[in-house]
């Protein structure tokens, strides 16, 4: 609450002036600066009489605000030229303004008389006016104002003088002090950058930019331009532009860095990466090593490295603010599969370098030889073999060595037997020195030398088997078995018997020889000679010679014979035999029948054999046809012959002993005869035909005889020859069992019978054989057919329709061909053949009968039928309701079930089946059927048409139609999010908010309704549904959640499922301090890297990921994250210590989104503070004078470099950025020869317990 305060203050004016200063020219509107409305007891400072004031409530006024009735009223004036009123106002500069108020003389009287003061800085007049103020009573209030423009400094006075003394009435009285300027127009905006943004003034230039407020990052703005430098990524600054009078605030956030995190997986040769950061970035090796390891640009995978080398990946990223990070990847370290091999016999034994491996062969060998895979052994090896062995570690990075061996040969045991007649002969072409045996000892007196493995004493043809053991490193043996030479198998002969000679007296020459095949049995290896006695064949002296006469009739003589090859000799006898020539009697003639009457045929000759010989086997016959070729037993012809002279002719017949080697014969003749048989001409005869009687069983009577001018139609005579007539060709051959009721004869097989028909010569008895057809010709033998059906299409209901008569055809004669049908109206009109029908035919009652005669139109053969005519009334099906389903995809098609309408089409109608089309053209042919369920192809709906068949009579209506529709059915999605809340207490449970799910599931779709359910079944049918939606607690962990979406306006509806799990938070570890050198400015300030912490805290888990926050506040927010933690500066926050800095680092569970909070301590450690300025070395050229080159001792000014620092040393550098890398020192700085005059040399100053290190650099020079 104000008071009031009454102080009075006399002024007198004398005069009253209205001037008032011309304004300064301002083009824009004017903006308030600084401004004094009055209040109910206020008090203004900027009076500096010692009279009273007050401000109260006399005539209203309410000039600038509404504020009516209050002002500032001085009572009491003070002498002339006093200062009543002395008020300072903050301008701007250059820019034209405005000074106003409201002024009255109060309460009559004189009017009060003041000057008005506006004087700068140096208390310089501006501005200045004088004059009267009227009376409130009399003018009311005055207004004035002055306007004015500074170009120096920031503010101006304004002052009140008093210029007379007065008496009552002078109260002066004063309202609504205004200081205005001419509006600017600072507008601007902000583009940001990685770690800066840029201003662009749209108003007025000349501003100035600041932060407001100011950041603690290190971020800078330049005041004139308002760029932004040094910014934090993703960081957000608040900057204002003051063109005075007018201030704009405008915020920009910083772009976020890109995350160039990424882990590595080493391997055999280098390693795999996880870009655990943004992907899309370039991998490279910083540095690039100088093997032949090559790494892939797009994965950052590492190939061909050297086994136990170590590379550093370098991943930048790609985006607007690239980043890189660096990780380090160690091939893993070669094995060694290096083994040796002791080969034997049969096998190896192995030693490994490295044991623990596996042994194998490779390939795998085929003769049985097995290896140990633990140890290497080969054993069942063949001697003398070579086998490829490797040998494979076990490690992480398998290496495999492969190695062949021979294994040691086996002693050569080979030798070759050649067979005796009692025994062999050994041959040793292997490994002498060894034992000769038998394997089984021969029972028959049979022994062999050991030394020299000859056998002797055998039986000819036995089989001996021997073996050879040598006694060598690796001793074999080697088993042949082997038959010694058999004796010549012979045959003992049969006697020799020859003819006699002239002189028939048992005695003649014979040939010896034709006996040597039989003997020999023909083996071409066989020798035969002959001798008189056995003696002689034995010693092998005094042959016989082949062409041998006997010395008597009966003679027996020796045979030796002897294998060619093996000199085995055995032995028979021969016995020599004389014979006289045979008996052989005359043969009656042959005579044949020949077939075509030409004069010639054939003749069995061997048929006069016996009756020739009187059945003496050990003749042989032969025939010739003339004396001359049977005398000198040449050309003999053969069986059958087939004679040369026409109708008779005589051949010669040979008789000799078949026993007999030389020619010994007698001749005889044989007289041939060709008859004639009757000629019956080329064709056949024509069958004999009637037609069936109703029995229609294929049997009739026939009069053969009638047949028989036919069958001699081609002889002159028929009276010379007889016809008679058999069932078979054999009867009809013999001339057995005639038909005798030639004329009535009854065919014994059904319809066709084949009779035989032989016609004799009366005089020779020759014959002809030829063949009758019996055909009992069958009437049309019909089926009764099937009712001729018409469904009444045509008119329906007048049970009329056009019948095709002649669709009754094929089942009446049921495959007939041949047979004519006619239809008739009448039995009558059947008979006489009159009035046929002509299809089309329109019955004339339902059911109608016609009559039908078939006739063979080969025959003439007939037989008749009925056939039944009906017209079938067509279905009456019912029109259906449309058929909805729910669109299960929103795509306007989807699966219908037809048969959900078929019952409702019937409408109970019987024997009646539905099928649905596409078309009225598919519907009315019944063609293209489609079973349920059916997909619908034009989209939202369709009009199916619909084909209702009687299924008895075939007969459909087609003339309903199904209209189907798609029906619209809400959409839920298949990949709804999990729902996963952090474990607070580690029981499981929790409480959702299943509604926070809603949008999710309905995004934009309106009129539907969503539920929750425990199960499938509940979802399905909306039962159940959960209420507590907006707290419902887990039952199990995990759990799903099923949800029914549905459309309000159909009852179609979609489920789906998400599921909701309460997991534990991770467990962060709380790591060590991170510790940094402070950078050349040493202000304990720096960059870190804290993403080294990284692995550290999350204890390596890759699924957890860490965020840095400044304080812990935030790090439960988790706003304002410290946007690049490998770039983070460390600062003061809320007034506490820059070094050390405690940060809050929280892990994120990737896959849970649950958190874990730990501190980071950061420190920074300081670098040593060596002196910086250090005076050259110099030296004199004395070595060697004139090349500018002496040894220096570098370390001469080392005391003035560490300046007492303790734990501090120094190294010294030719190279300014091997100083600053700590690389290629100078090995002895005490005695450096330095390679230029003057030359820079850098030292390292390093402090030995943190590692931090500062670096100085002098002169040396070498003076001439």
């Amino acid at each position: 609450m104000k008071s009031r305060l009454y102080i009075l203050i006399f002024i007198c004016f004398f005069f009253y002036s209205n001037f008032v200063i011309a304004q300064l020219s301002c083009t824009n509107t004017w903006e308030q600066l600084e401004f004094d409305d009055y209040e109910d007891g206020d008090f203004d400072p900027a009076i500096v009489t010692s009279n009273s004031y007050s401000s109260g409530y006399p005539n209203s006024h309410g000039a600038y605000n509404s504020n009516f009735g209050v002002y500032l009223n001085i009572i009491n004036g003070v002498p002339p030229g006093s200062l009543l009123y002395d008020r300072e106002f903050v301008v701007c500069q250059d820019t034209p303004l405005r000074v106003s108020m409201w002024m009255s003389t109060r309460y009559g009287g004189a009017q009060c008389n003041m000057t008005y003061n506006i004087v700068d800085e140096n208390s310089n007049i501006i501005s200045t006016w004088t004059g009267d103020i009227p009376y409130a009573n009399q003018s009311g209030w005055t207004y004035w104002t002055s306007d004015l423009f500074i170009t120096t400094g920031s503010t101006v006075r304004f002052q009140i003088f008093n210029n007379v003394t007065g008496g009552g009435g002078n109260d002066f009285a004063f309202d609504d002090l205004l200081l205005e300027a001419c509006a600017t127009d600072s507008s601007l905006t902000l583009t940001p950058s990685c770690d800066s943004a840029t201003a662009s003034i749209s108003g007025d230039e000349g501003g100035t930019f600041s932060f407001n407020p100011v950041p603690t990052d290190g971020a800078t703005i330049d005041a004139i331009t308002g760029e932004i430098t040094n910014g934090t990524p993703s960081a957000t600054y608040t900057v204002e532009y003051y063109l005075c009078p007018s201030l704009t605030t405008e915020s920009v956030t910083l772009l976020d860095s890109d995350d160039p995190t990424f882990i590595v997986l080493e391997n055999c040769e280098g390693g795999t990466v996880t870009i655990m950061g943004d992907t899309g970035g370039v991998f490279a090796f910083n540095p690039i090593p100088t093997d032949a390891a090559n790494i892939d640009a797009t994965t950052g995978e590492v190939t061909n490295g050297t086994p136990g080398a170590t590379y550093t990946i370098q991943y930048t990223t790609s985006g607007t603010c690239p980043q890189s990070s660096f990780q380090n990847v160690t091939v893993f370290p070669e094995e060694d599969a290096t083994f040796t091999l002791t080969p034997s016999c049969n096998g190896a034994t192995a030693t490994p370098t490295v044991a623990g491996g596996t042994f194998s062969f490779s390939p795998t060998p085929t003769d049985g030889a097995l290896i140990d895979s633990s140890t290497g052994t080969v054993s069942n090896a063949l001697p003398n073999s070579t086998y490829t062995i490797q040998y494979t570690t076990n490690g992480a990075c398998p290496e495999t060595v492969t190695q062949d061996f021979t294994t040691l040969p086996e002693d050569n045991s080979s030798f070759t037997i050649a067979p005796t007649c009692d025994g062999g002969i050994a041959t040793l072409t292997g490994l002498a020195g060894g034992t000769f045996g038998f394997s089984s000892v021969p029972t028959d007196g049979a022994v062999i030398d050991v030394n020299t493995g000859l056998v002797t004493d055998g039986v000819p043809g036995e089989t001996y088997t021997v073996e050879y053991l040598t006694n060598g490193d690796c001793p074999t043996t080697t088993v042949i078995s082997f038959t010694a030479n058999p004796l010549p198998n012979i045959v003992d002969p049969t006697a020799l018997e020859v003819c006699d000679d002239g002189t028939p007296d048992g005695l003649t020459e014979m040939d010896l020889s034709i006996k040597n095949s039989e003997i020999t049995g023909g083996n071409p290896e066989y020798a035969v000679s002959y001798y008189f006695d056995y003696a002689d064949a034995e010693s092998g002296t005094d042959a016989l010679p082949i062409l041998y006469t006997n010395t008597s009739n009966g003679q027996i003589i020796h045979v030796r014979v002897e294998n060619i090859n093996t000199g085995c000799v055995s032995y028979t006898t021969l016995e020599l035999i004389v014979q006289q020539a045979p008996v052989a009697n005359q043969p009656s003639a042959l005579e044949y029948c020949d077939p075509d009457s030409d004069g010639f045929g054939e003749f069995d000759l061997t048929s006069r054999d016996d009756e020739i010989t009187g059945g003496d086997s050990t003749l042989t016959v032969s025939y010739h046809e003339t004396m001359s070729d049977a005398d000198n037993n040449v050309n003999p012809i053969a069986s059958p012959y087939y004679n040369i002279v026409q109708d008779n002719q005589t051949i010669y017949v040979r008789v000799e002993s078949a026993t007999i080697a030389t020619d010994c014969d007698t001749i005889v003749s044989l007289e041939l005869i060709v008859n004639p048989t009757p000629q019956l001409g080329d064709m056949p005869v024509e069958p004999l035909e009637v037609c069936d009687d109703i029995s229609a069983d294929g049997f009739a009577q026939f009069d053969l005889t009638s047949k028989i001018p036919e069958i001699l139609q081609n002889l002159t005579d028929s009276s010379l020859y007889t016809v008679s007539f058999y069932l078979d060709e054999t009867n009809a051959e013999d001339a057995t069992n005639a038909i005798t009721n030639t004329t009535n004869y009854t065919n014994s097989t059904a319809f066709n019978q084949e009779l035989w028909v032989r016609v004799e010569d009366n005089n020779s008895g020759c014959y002809k054989i030829t063949t009758l057809d019996l055909v009992v010709n069958p009437i049309p033998v019909l089926e009764q057919s099937s009712p001729l059906e018409l469904c009444d299409y045509n008119n329906p209901g007048d049970e009329q329709e056009a019948f095709i008569l002649e669709d009754a055809n094929a089942e009446i004669l049921n495959g007939q061909t041949g047979v004519i049908l006619t239809f008739y109206e009448t039995q009558n009109d059947l008979d006489f053949g009159t009035n046929p029908l002509i299809s089309p035919y329109t019955n004339i009652s339902n059911p109608q009968t016609v009559f039908v005669k078939a006739t063979n139109s080969e025959t003439g053969c007939s037989n008749t039928s009925l056939l039944t005519l009906r017209v079938n009334p067509i279905p009456s099906p019912t029109t259906p309701v449309d058929l909805e389903v729910c669109d299960d995809d929103t795509d306007g098609f989807a699966s219908f079930n037809l048969e959900d309408r078929t019952q409702e089409i019937i409408g109970g109608e019987l024997d009646v089946v539905v099928t649905y089309h596409e078309t009225q053209e598919e519907a009315n042919s019944g063609v293209n059927a489609f079973a349920s369920p059916y997909t619908n192809i034009v989209i939202n709906e369709q009009i199916l048409f619909v084909r209702v068949t009687n299924t008895i009579t075939g007969c459909f209506n087609a003339s309903e139609t199904l209209l189907i529709r798609v029906l619209e059915i809400p959409q839920v999605s298949t990949e709804l999010s999990d729902y996963i809340i952090c474990d607070s207490d580690s029981n499981g449970f929790a409480q959702f908010d299943l509604t926070s799910k809603d949008d999710e599931i309905i995004g934009s779709q309106v009129n539907v309704t969503l539920t929750y359910h425990t199960n499938e079944a509940d979802a399905i049918t909306g039962n159940n549904p959960i209420t507590n939606t907006a707290s419902y607690t887990n039952n199990s962990n995990p759990q799903t959640i099923y949800v029914r979406l549905e459309n309000d306006t159909n009852d179609c509806y979609d489920i789906g499922t998400f599921q909701i799990s309460v997991e534990l938070p991770p467990e962060a570890v709380q790591p060590t301090p991170l510790e940094v050198c402070d950078d050349e400015v040493a202000d304990e300030i720096t960059v870190f890297d804290l993403t080294i912490k990284n692995d550290e805290i999350t204890g390596g888990n890759g699924s957890w990921s860490v965020s840095y926050y400044e304080t812990q506040d935030d790090a439960e927010a988790q706003s304002n994250v410290i946007a690049d933690p490998t770039q983070y500066t460390n600062t003061s926050v809320d007034g506490a210590e820059a070094n050390p800095q405690t940060l809050y680092a929280v892990v994120t569970d990737t896959n849970t989104g649950c958190t874990d909070m730990v501190t980071l301590t950061i420190r920074v450690q300081p670098n040593p503070t060596p002196t910086l300025v250090l005076p050259a070395i110099e030296l004199c050229d004395v070595d060697n004078a004139g090349d500018g080159v002496e040894p220096f001792d570098l370390t001469e000014n080392e005391v003035l470099l560490l300046n007492g620092e303790a734990n501090v040393s120094a190294s010294y550098y030719e190279d300014a950025d091997d100083a600053d890398a700590g690389t290629n020192a100078i090995a002895d700085p005490t005695a450096y020869v330095n390679t230029a005059t003057p030359q820079t040399i850098y030292v390292r100053v390093t402090n030995d317990i943190t590692g931090c290190y500062a670096l100085v650099d002098f002169t040396i020079i070498v003076n001439p």
